[in-house]
């Protein structure tokens, strides 16, 4: 994966016009300054890159993702559980703010 995603180019708010890739972007960013586990950074790079690139310039794919979203958002969907301290993570531990 993070071989296929070097053929992306790397997606930031000057290369890129939709609003939800902005937010997109902004999610990954602050998600980088919790994740803590060396060594895994370059699988959520790759994933980044390849979601975010595919929703911007890929109306089939960003149709498709908001979909899924919205799904996500009508649905009971629990939010995550408290994680150990230890599970390479630098943010809080607990649901979501």
């Amino acid at each position: 994966m993070v071989e296929i995603s070097s053929g992306y180019p790397k997606p930031t708010k000057e290369n890129t016009t939709f609003h939800n890739t902005h937010i997109l972007l902004d999610i990954w960013e602050q998600f980088f300054k919790f994740e803590d586990n060396p060594g895994r950074e370059h699988v959520f790079e790759a994933i980044s890159r390849i979601f975010i690139d595919e929703y911007e310039h890929d109306p089939y794919y960003r149709y498709r993702i908001d979909w899924f979203l919205e799904q996500i958002f009508a649905s009971n969907w629990e939010p995550r559980r408290q994680m150990q301290p230890s599970s390479y993570w630098k943010g809080d531990v607990g649901g979501v703010r």
